[in-house]
């Protein structure tokens, strides 16, 4: 049904009705009605979303700096990863230079974002009033933020542990090992970000994806640690203790949190 709206346009000739009280301040006003329908809201679309697009466009080009730089790297470690010489991987480890080392850390960080943006697409496919308003690049810049602190406390409790109860050649090949595991992961997520984004790929597939790809770097992570901290013990039910302690029970408290903050900017919003 068309509807009308009152528009009111002011003449600003100067004229002043001399019928009216002598207030400088008082002009004349033109009454129009104007008819008209309202129009259908573009939809929204994750492939024309600008700051979606530049954070995915960052993060290409920073993976490919940082593959670039230290390919020669990844390859010399994944070719070794699973062997059980520990002097080769010590040799290995020596070798590596900071600016590796600072490369893998931007592929963690690369990591946390890519997570992040499949965790918001998730979240606001039922979310329809959020869509498309300010409050989207809040949340995920909380997601962020979220998966950030996850990776941070997640390294600081695998030293605290390794500190108490092995040795300092042992950390140290298990903290490069578990930065390059969770380098490669932003390796294996930035394809299925790209689908979504511009291929309106379908979400549950994506997720299913995304817990598969989780299943498999937390086996090798599962296997690896294995392979440093307890190979010579023969202790592997303590293995596996010590890998829910430190690394399902963690994931399972992240998840729990990001819905819960989700819930919390449905409300808020």
């Amino acid at each position: 049904m068309p509807t009308s709206g009152n528009i009111q346009f002011t003449v600003n000739s100067g004229y002043k009705s001399p019928f009216l009280f002598a207030d400088t301040t008082l002009f004349e006003t033109i009454s129009i009605d104007r008819y008209g329908v309202a129009a259908d809201p573009v939809p929204y679309s994750r492939g024309k979303d600008n700051a979606i697009t530049s954070l995915l466009i960052i993060c290409l080009i920073i993976a490919a700096v940082a593959v670039g730089k230290s390919k020669h790297f990844i390859i010399r470690n994944t070719k070794k990863f699973f062997s059980a010489n520990d002097g080769r991987q010590r040799k290995l480890m020596a070798n590596e230079t900071a600016s590796e080392v600072n490369f893998q850390l931007i592929l963690a960080t690369i990591t946390c974002a890519l997570l992040a943006i499949v965790f918001y697409f998730f979240s606001s496919e039922d979310v329809a009033d959020i869509v498309g308003q300010p409050v989207q690049y809040w949340s995920l810049t909380l997601y962020f933020a979220a998966f950030l602190i996850y990776m941070i406390i997640r390294f600081g409790l695998y030293n605290c542990i390794g500190w108490v109860f092995f040795s300092p050649s042992q950390n140290q090949q298990w903290n490069m090992s578990l930065l390059l595991i969770t380098a490669l992961e932003a390796v294996a997520l930035l394809p299925i970000v790209m689908l979504i984004t511009y291929f309106n790929m379908d979400i549950q597939t994506a997720i299913n994806y995304v817990i598969i790809a989780y299943i498999i770097f937390s086996t090798i992570t599962f296997f690896k640690a294995y392979l440093i901290f307890f190979r010579r013990k023969g202790g592997f039910f303590q293995m596996i203790l010590y890998f829910c302690a430190l690394e399902i029970v963690p994931f399972v408290m992240l998840i729990g949190g990001l819905f819960e903050l989700n819930n919390i900017l449905k409300i808020s919003n």
